[in-house]
Formats: structure tokens, sequence, C-alpha cells
């Protein structure tokens, strides 16, 4: 009998610390969502990366996935490619919608450009 209260007590601890977990959670990722229909940016540093590309898109792709598309800017930060993924990556994204190409130098007046943007 000794047993069985033991066992129940440990269920009933570990459900209602996962309980806490998930309302922790979810209250964390409500305060630190944007508004609606507020823009901002996603800023990823590429530095000699081989896909870097890759982590671009799927970035792209989240953002399509949430539904924020047309809110999410993706910046692609230079802190260090060779010029061949250089080029990959400025012709991805002159091809992509709300994917931008900057270096640390050109990054503020990229920024001051966004934000301009309807």
């Amino acid at each position: 009998m000794e047993t069985a209260s033991a066992i129940w007590s440990v269920l009933l601890l570990i459900v209602t610390f996962f309980g806490i977990l998930a309302g922790a959670y979810y209250l964390c990722l409500r305060l630190l969502r944007v508004r609606r229909g507020e823009r901002y940016a996603v800023i990823l540093p590429v530095c000699g990366q081989r896909f870097a590309a890759d982590r671009l898109y799927a970035q792209c792709l989240r953002a399509q996935l949430l539904g924020e598309g047309r809110q999410c800017a993706v910046i692609a930060l230079d802190v260090g490619l060779c010029p061949q993924q250089r080029g990959e990556c400025e012709r991805f994204c002159r091809c992509t919608k709300n994917l931008y190409y900057s270096t640390p130098e050109t990054l503020p007046a990229l920024l001051e450009k966004l934000q301009k943007e309807p």
C-alpha cells in the first residue's frame, strides 16, 4: 500500500512540474512575441559556414509558416564570408523577398531603410 502511494505521489509531482514548465514557457512566448502588424528584423551572422544560404532560407520559411512573412525581414550579416559564398548569398538575397544582405558597416543604414518602409 505504501509503494502505490509513493508511485502516485511521484507521478503527481512529475505532472505538476511539467504543468508549471509549460505554463512558464507559454507565458514567455506571449511576452516576447511581436505585436501583430509590427515589422521586425532577424539578423543572422554568416561567417564561412558551408550552408549559409540554407540557414537564410530556413529562417524565411519559419517566418512564412508562422504567418509573419510580411512583417519579418531576414538580414544576412556578412562577418567573414569568402568571395564565392558572398556572391551566392547576395544572389539569393536579390531573388528572395524580405531577405537582405549586409555588412557590419552598412547594417545601420539598412535598418533605417527597413524601419521607414510601410
